[in-house]
């Protein structure tokens, strides 16, 4: 995966409004099954880990790993941030052609 496109489409996707970040955001939209793809850092804590890829897995909602909460903070013009939604679908299938294996969850 190009690290470096992905970050350019989470901008992408935060200037269009396709995004919710924040681990309570992301809760409510995963839940509300508003979420087409669910992205995790990498550094996040193994509790907040566990508990999306199970909200996920519940929701039937794909997810990913990627980049450090600075990185995914930064991507969007933010603070740090452990979790960050797609909420839509054409932006949600770019980002998962970008990585290089299918995400953990569908």
């Amino acid at each position: 995966m190009n690290e470096h496109k992905m970050i350019t489409m989470l901008g992408f996707a935060s200037k269009s409004r396709n995004i919710v970040s924040g681990e309570t955001g992301c809760r409510i939209a995963l839940e509300k099954k508003k979420a087409k793809l669910l992205i995790i850092a990498e550094d996040a804590t193994n509790g907040t880990k566990v508990l999306f890829e199970r909200i996920s897995a519940q929701q039937g909602i794909p997810y990913i790993f990627f980049g450090t909460k600075v990185e995914l903070g930064r991507a969007i013009g933010k603070s740090a941030r452990s979790t960050i939604v797609i909420n839509d679908d054409g932006m949600a299938d770019s980002i998962t052609r970008m990585v290089k294996y299918e995400p953990q969850s569908k």
